[in-house]
């Protein structure tokens, strides 16, 4: 999630800087990850955090849902032996 603001406000600045100089910005590319389960987990983690958890409980919650999303993502794919 801290990647996707942070990614969000570049695009704004630089959105911002190009239209300040008066060029015209054509396409916005949205980057999607490679690792949507481990991000998930960090976003949950840090919320966890936030609304009052300790580490070790935020971190418990956080891989509870880690789990989920690794099955529910990757419960098709097959890896050879």
């Amino acid at each position: 999630m801290k990647k996707m603001l942070f990614s969000a406000i570049a695009m704004v600045a630089f959105a911002g800087s190009a239209f300040a100089s008066n060029e015209q910005v054509e396409k916005f590319e949205a980057v999607v990850s490679d690792t949507p389960c481990a991000d998930a987990w960090s976003v949950d983690y840090d919320y966890y955090r936030i609304i009052g958890y300790s580490p070790s409980e935020a971190n418990k919650r956080a891989t509870e849902n880690f789990e989920k999303c690794m099955k529910t993502t990757y419960d098709d794919v097959v890896i050879a032996p």
